[in-house]
């Protein structure tokens, strides 16, 4: 006898020996405990497509939002065609339909925040630490866990080319930056310890956490008064929305952003060298509209300072 407690025990074993994320295996085991928490005791091969319905059209009235109730139907998809595999059952979710995926919507950062953000990014070590994820976070689109994850031993100054493991299926890529990048990573490498993360947390010199980076933002955002949120996804997203309005095009950002493809013509037929992405990444990223205006700034505040003196003098 399988009861769904069983299967479900199972299931979550099979997802991380599959080498699901953490995050993955978090989300399966709340909708699914869910689910089976409403049908202690029973067995997998009575449940039916009818019970099913009736379970997901309960979910609004216990509460659930829309976009919930869709998480829960695609969990429940993916655990019914893992137990129909597994232990060779109908799969009653065979005639429910897949919810359809929600729509994108991208909220980038605005450019005039992350340049406040930027310019009051701390004093002495941890002002020029937090500057170089900053710069990583404009310049790669790379998502906070992967700039957690970032080693020194991976670091490629020459090619400035850094190794870093895939926000989604952990697999290795690599991710470039420009020149501008390179002279402020340089400067946190001049005045950081010898540890193995890239970003370490000054007091415990433990590896940075994802958590962490999304932590420092907003202590920043908090005290130079940024309204809204200043997540390092909406970095991403702002880094791939310049991107594109620079003038880059949508094949190498699909490969900076280490997405697997924007269809299988791409994948399959047309073909990047490393140097051109190189280039391309060099004349279209934001870090170089960020740096090119702070100067403008700095020039401006010269100018001002000089003109004030020379109307006191």
């Amino acid at each position: 006898m399988t009861t769904l407690q069983d299967a479900l025990a199972e299931f979550i074993l099979a997802q991380e020996a599959d080498g699901s994320s953490a995050s993955t295996v978090r989300w399966y085991r709340s909708l699914l405990g869910a689910y089976a928490d409403q049908n202690v005791g029973v067995e997998l091969k009575d449940v039916s497509a009818h019970d099913l319905r009736h379970y997901i059209t309960a979910l609004p009235e216990q509460g659930y939002e829309e976009e919930t109730v869709k998480g829960h139907r695609r969990a429940l998809h993916k655990f019914w065609a893992w137990a129909h595999r597994e232990y060779d059952l109908l799969n009653p979710m065979r005639n429910i339909a897949y919810p359809k995926p929600p729509k994108p919507n991208p909220q980038p950062a605005r450019m005039e925040d992350v340049r406040l953000l930027f310019k009051n990014a701390g004093e002495r070590v941890i002002g020029i630490r937090n500057r170089a994820i900053m710069a990583l976070l404009l310049d790669t689109g790379c998502r906070r866990n992967e700039i957690s994850q970032m080693n020194i031993a991976d670091l490629h100054m020459e090619s400035n080319t850094i190794m870093v493991m895939r926000g989604k299926g952990n697999k290795i890529r690599a991710v470039k930056f420009t020149q501008f990048t390179n002279v402020i990573v340089r400067e946190w490498l001049a005045v950081r310890v010898q540890t193995d993360a890239l970003f370490y947390d000054l007091d415990t010199l433990d590896r940075l956490l994802p958590n962490g980076i999304g932590q420092m933002l907003k202590r920043i955002a908090r005290r130079v008064g940024v309204e809204g949120r200043i997540s390092a996804h909406r970095w991403r997203d702002l880094f791939a929305t310049q991107y594109i309005l620079n003038g880059g095009d949508l094949v190498t950002l699909s490969k900076l952003l280490g997405h697997n493809s924007i269809n299988t013509t791409v994948d399959h037929y047309i073909a990047f060298t490393d140097l051109q992405i190189s280039e391309a990444h060099n004349r279209y990223s934001p870090m170089g509209q960020l740096i090119n205006q702070i100067r403008k700034d700095k020039l401006k505040e010269i100018a001002d300072a000089h003109q004030k003196a020379k109307q006191q003098g």
